[in-house]
């Protein structure tokens, strides 16, 4: 639906999504298999936002107004993620309270919008489940942020320890 007030009067913006859930016991594995997963689409119509003529150079000529210092794109953000997981449950006691988890999820902005950050990140982590509620995980996550023209590819690391409680 479309905003009735203000500067982008009449624009519309379409947002859909799908998702996935499989959780299932795998006899060979001895254990369950959890698969989730989410693709999300946001798309706006193309209008006019203020920016600084100087910041808006890569922008295709069309698309930037130097009289009043706009310029537009094509404003459409996607994002998704997979997350699998393996919970042992015929194993010893400890073991089957320890549950194994990847993450890949992505973001990717519109191309020409100013505050563009697009960037995946993958996720691997060990979540020891102290009770129904209650859990600490350990994990790695790593994010890769798009290769700068002529440079090296950029990696932010980091290693995340959690305690979750849930009410």
């Amino acid at each position: 639906a479309g905003l009735k007030t203000g500067n982008y009067s009449g624009v519309d913006a379409l947002l859909y999504g799908a998702d996935i859930s499989i959780h299932a016991k795998v006899k060979p594995l001895k254990g369950m298999i959890d698969v989730k997963g989410q693709y999300n689409v946001v798309s706006l119509d193309k209008v006019y936002y203020k920016a600084d003529p100087v910041l808006t150079v890569s922008s295709p000529a069309e698309d930037v107004n130097l009289a009043d210092s706009t310029y537009r794109f094509d404003n459409i953000t996607k994002l998704g993620f997979v997350t699998v997981s393996y919970l042992p449950v015929a194993s010893l006691s400890f073991l089957k309270n320890t549950e194994y988890i990847l993450r890949y999820d992505r973001i990717e902005m519109p191309c020409y919008a100013l505050w563009n950050v697009s960037k995946s990140r993958i996720t691997a982590g060990i979540v020891y489940w102290m009770d129904t509620r209650s859990s600490v995980k350990i994990s790695y996550q790593s994010n890769i942020l798009p290769k700068p023209i002529g440079q090296k590819q950029i990696l932010d690391n980091m290693i995340i320890l959690q305690w979750e409680i849930g009410l």
